[in-house]
């Protein structure tokens, strides 16, 4: 039996006692679904059903894993939305990701030396040792901003 794509739904029910319910879920139907959650929940009624498209691309990765978000995306989620050095709303277009540690100067690729910053920010800090970069923030005393958009 051949298997169907996985599809992700939001949905909203009504449960008993005027509860409302929202979620996210995946299933090969709609239908399919429909029935899973009939069977977990006590729904009076369906306020809405609606399947969102993939929001990252699922192509395999090395190892035939589904490929999962990207680095950016995940480290800035970890940092709650944020830029690492001064703490403003960052979104994922205007953000790269920044080596703490230089990869000229020893610095590796994991996760404990990347944070994610303002794209203007990591284009001033280059290869910039981790030492001089703080001391370039702390000098702020407080008062550091990342540079606008550079052109």
């Amino acid at each position: 039996m051949a298997r169907g794509k996985m599809s992700t739904y939001l949905y909203e029910v009504l449960l008993p006692e005027g509860i409302r319910k929202a979620g996210r879920r995946t299933a090969r139907t709609e239908a399919l679904l429909r029935q899973r959650l009939a069977k977990e929940l006590p729904i009076l009624e369906w306020i809405s059903l609606e399947e969102v498209a993939p929001t990252e691309p699922t192509a395999p990765e090395k190892g035939g894993k589904p490929k999962s978000l990207s680095k950016l995306k995940k480290i800035l989620y970890l940092q709650a939305g944020r830029c690492f050095f001064c703490g403003e709303p960052l979104e994922a277009e205007d953000a790269n990701v920044e080596h703490l540690n230089p990869r000229s100067k020893g610095g590796t690729n994991k996760e404990d030396n990347l944070v994610v910053c303002h794209r203007s920010l990591n284009t001033i800090f280059e290869d910039m040792d981790l030492k001089r970069k703080f001391e370039f923030i702390l000098k702020a005393a407080g008062s550091f901003k990342c540079p606008k958009r550079l052109s």
